[in-house]
């Protein structure tokens, strides 16, 4: 038998696809998937939405504060025009006529008043001086420094003083009346008080700013309370106080409830406070 050629056999290729290699002069690159791609695109769409939305937002709460500013604006000029209204009513009160009883006419009358205020002496003494003073008045500088200081040294421990505002000479005068609550506020009331009277002319925010550092005042504090008229129902309430007694004019004194009214001489007060120290000893 002769010998037939032998066909090799060749195996068959395996029914799966494989990449051709890369040509060997192409390098080699990174493939991106389309999942990866649409991911991108999300995340680019969502932050350009969020930056709108900040933008909106920060424009709102812009748009808020400077309203809110403006309402506070408003509600301090209200305020400021309150007062003022109380402060005009005030002056048109006083000085009646015909037989209408005016403050002072019966020299025997006795006021009762609170004694709240800012004062000087023991709280246990016999005599007790209210006086409602405007810090622009020139008679109540000269009771300050002509015969308050009498009175003090001729009665050191018989005396307490108490300081009461009727600010109706002006919008200066409504300032440093503010200025003086808040001073009080810090325990620096007389300090101010003595100011005041030293330079009536520098009735100022300034010059307030410039008296709260002399006396090492907490100053970022005390601009917040004069700016923001914190004490504006206390002077409102010393007003009207003042519109009840029948007040018209500063300074007016109550000593132990008895008016004397005006920058009296050293001798006029003195003549009260002797009664009303022979008074109580009896």
């Amino acid at each position: 038998m002769e010998n037939q050629p032998v066909t090799p056999v060749v195996p068959e290729s395996p029914a799966v696809e494989t990449p051709p290699p890369p040509p060997a002069h192409e390098s080699a690159v990174i493939t991106v998937q389309r999942s990866t791609i649409n991911t991108i695109a999300t995340a680019l769409i969502f932050l350009f939405i969020g930056v709108i939305i900040g933008m909106v937002f920060y424009d709102r709460v812009v748009n808020n504060e400077a309203q809110i500013r403006r309402i506070a604006a408003l509600t301090l000029e209200q305020s400021r025009s309150e007062l003022q209204a109380m402060i005009t009513s005030a002056v048109g009160s006083g000085g009646g006529s015909g037989g209408t009883p005016q403050l002072g006419d019966d020299p025997s009358a006795r006021y009762t008043l609170s004694p709240e205020g800012p004062a000087f002496g023991s709280e246990n003494a016999p005599v007790t001086i209210i006086a409602f003073e405007d810090f622009q008045c020139g008679y109540c500088k000269r009771f300050t420094d002509e015969t308050l200081p009498q009175i003090i040294a001729a009665y050191p421990d018989q005396i307490r003083f108490i300081h009461r505002d009727f600010p109706i000479l002006g919008q200066a005068s409504l300032d440093a009346t503010h200025a003086g609550q808040c001073a009080n506020a810090q325990g620096h009331f007389w300090d101010f008080h003595d100011r005041f009277y030293g330079n009536q002319g520098a009735l100022s925010e300034e010059s307030f700013i410039a008296y709260a550092t002399e006396v090492d005042m907490d100053v970022p504090t005390f601009t917040a309370c004069y700016e923001g008229l914190e004490y504006q129902s206390s002077i409102l309430s010393q007003l009207s106080e003042g519109q009840t007694l029948g007040i018209s004019g500063t300074p007016t004194f109550f000593v132990n409830g008895r008016v004397v009214i005006g920058a009296q001489p050293f001798a006029v007060f003195a003549a009260v406070i002797e009664q009303e120290l022979a008074a109580a000893a009896s």
